[in-house]
């Protein structure tokens, strides 16, 4: 594939719509994956993380935002780092909450 052709079709990409189709709501494979790094970072204390490549999602990060002292998040597409920055600045972005909850339940 050209590189012309990778980079039309990354332009299309929609964060957004991408969080609303596969992250609406919590299926086995999302609990699976809270559990995973529910566990893993129970036993990590660290003053960095760098996450690669984390597209729109932050379901990774959510456990490791309450061990580590900061979160370097990378992402190749700047239509994920955006909805990345709503996120973290509180700015009309899409909403993880059920995903925390999840967590504080399995606390």
């Amino acid at each position: 594939m050209s590189r012309y052709i990778e980079a039309k079709n990354q332009s299309k990409f929609n964060g957004l719509k991408y969080l609303e189709e596969y992250y609406f709501r919590i299926r086995n494979i999302e609990k699976f994956l809270l559990k995973f790094y529910h566990e893993a970072y129970k036993k990590i204390n660290g003053k960095k993380l760098l996450e690669i490549g984390g597209g729109p999602v932050i379901i990774p990060l959510i456990s490791a935002s309450r061990k580590i002292d900061r979160i370097i998040f990378s992402e190749f597409l700047k239509e994920n780092r955006d909805q990345i920055k709503k996120f973290v600045t509180n700015s009309k972005s899409y909403s993880f909450n059920i995903f925390n909850i999840c967590i504080i339940i399995s606390n």
